[in-house]
């Protein structure tokens, strides 16, 4: 019995699409330093929940520094936050981002970074690099304020 099945067959897959529209370049916020980038999230991240648990953001730039987004990356418990690189690198590659800031809390209100503050930031400098992109600031926030890894040249 012949089957009128083709001899090679061709399976289809559908496209991955992504739609992002930029909004227009007048509208959007203009970063120039690390009091803007706090001054921001101060408007994005709910003030309640920071005192709770660690969060992880990620702020995304056009080559203007015009902010092209923000994206919640991670939460964790009081003593941390895991993060997925993978994911990051998802977000700038996604987004078309020049540059980006990592911006994550400290429940305890010490602004001081950790060993592992200092880790993942080298982590996200030679990452960044490696795709043409930059990591402009690491910032720790609490209700208290904020700290700047680039104002402290820590990057």
């Amino acid at each position: 019995m012949k089957s009128n099945l083709p001899s090679v067959l061709v399976l289809s897959a559908s496209e991955l699409e992504l739609h992002l529209k930029r909004p227009l370049f007048e509208n959007m916020i203009h970063i120039k330093g690390s009091k803007d980038v706090y001054r921001t999230m101060k408007d994005y991240i709910n003030s309640n929940r920071i005192c709770h648990k660690e969060f992880f953001w990620l702020m995304l730039l056009s080559c203007a520094n015009r902010v092209v987004g923000i994206a919640d990356i991670a939460s964790g418990g009081t003593n941390g936050v895991h993060i997925n690189l993978k994911e990051i690198f998802q977000f700038i590659l996604l987004t078309n981002a020049s540059s980006f800031i990592a911006i994550h809390n400290h429940p305890s209100g010490n602004l001081n970074p950790s060993v592992s503050d200092y880790r993942i930031t080298k982590k996200l400098q030679k990452l960044a690099m490696l795709i043409d992109s930059s990591l402009v600031d690491h910032l720790i926030v609490s209700q208290e304020g904020y700290y700047s890894f680039s104002d402290h040249h820590a990057l």
